[in-house]
């Protein structure tokens, strides 16, 4: 049975007070959410560089890409997360996250990261005009371990605008869009050539990816001879 009360509610009950000092307010305000601050990236980074040194040998060895190709990533030991961290970051250069990988091969990345480009600020020199994109840092590093100067997305489809800040920066000529041979390496592929302003070349490397066919002994030279036969 309704009792009623000093106030009556609009579904037709009455309102009824913990207490007995009155009415309640209308409303009651609730605290403001706490939200974390961002990451200071760089920061994390330069604490992990002592202890990468070996780390990055070991890395290149089981990846069977050069140390070299790493150490332009920004590639460091993150011995907080027993993983490899991989700078993820703006065209401007700016760090706005951090990719990991464990010995195990399972990615995830630093939490509060925002999806960045894998770019080689550590390299001397710039591109003579071509641009490999790949997907992951371990595909670009592939690349780069080729002797070619590439960027790459943190997966298969987004950051179209990143990349076409990064092409209008480096005044590049010509894109070389490496994809994996299944529907979603295919149509990022074809939406990220859709958006560039320059000549693009598709191509599928002769393995699971670019990393393994650097492993199995692929070579630059093999590399453009493919691209060259199945340039769509």
């Amino acid at each position: 049975m309704r009792v009623e009360s000093q106030r009556q509610m609009h579904n037709g009950g009455w309102w009824h007070p913990f207490d007995h000092a009155g009415p309640p307010p209308l409303f009651v305000k609730r605290p403001k959410k706490q939200y974390e601050s961002p990451p200071d990236f760089v920061a994390l980074l330069e604490s992990w560089r002592s202890d990468s040194i070996d780390r990055i040998h070991t890395l290149a060895e089981h990846l069977k890409l050069g140390v070299r190709a790493l150490n332009e990533l920004g590639t460091v030991y993150a011995k907080p997360y027993q993983a490899y961290a991989f700078p993820m970051y703006l065209p401007t250069g700016r760090v706005v996250g951090i990719r990991l990988r464990n010995d195990a091969g399972e990615k995830w990345a630093v939490k509060g990261s925002h999806a960045g480009l894998f770019i080689p600020f550590g390299r001397v020199g710039l591109p003579n005009g071509d641009l490999f994109i790949c997907e992951g840092p371990t595909d670009t590093a592939a690349a780069l371990s080729l002797g070619l100067y590439a960027i790459g997305r943190h997966a298969c489809q987004g950051q179209e605008d990143m990349v076409g800040q990064v092409i209008e920066i480096l005044k590049i000529k010509v894109v070389y869009i490496c994809c994996d041979n299944d529907t979603p390496g295919l149509r990022g592929a074809q939406k990220l050539a859709s958006t560039l302003k320059c000549q693009v070349r598709k191509f599928i490397p002769p393995a699971k990816d670019l990393r393994e066919f650097v492993a199995d002994g692929g070579t630059r030279e093999l590399l453009f001879s493919i691209i060259h036969g199945v340039t769509q």
